[in-house]
């Protein structure tokens, strides 16, 4: 299940490394990959570059392009759930100046 902070990219990588058995640090130095940034793509502060999810997809035994897929995913979902906040804070607006329509 992914985590409410988490991308589908960071859960995908996180799964496969842990299938493999692998660590963190060990997935960073296979895929010759900053270790820091397989922390920041797990948990969503960062999604990986092409050439960083070619590396990774390699190690991990992964479908090339699968990484690039579902950071597109992430990227929609975000931009989805941005659109309906601003939609939200809209609307309550208009309630708000519709309920205080009459008050001075």
């Amino acid at each position: 299940m992914v985590k409410p902070c988490e991308t589908l990219v960071g859960a995908e990588i996180r799964t496969a490394r842990k299938f493999l058995g692998l660590t963190q640090v060990g997935l960073g130095q296979r895929a010759g990959v900053p270790i820091y940034m397989i922390s920041d793509f797990e948990i969503g502060h960062r999604i990986p570059s092409i050439t960083w999810s070619k590396r990774l997809e390699a190690v991990l035994g992964l479908e090339a392009g699968t990484l690039v897929s579902l950071a597109r995913m992430d990227v929609a979902t975000r931009a989805a759930a941005k659109a309906a906040r601003a939609a939200d804070r809209a609307v309550a607006k208009a309630v708000a100046r519709w309920e205080n329509r009459g008050a001075p």
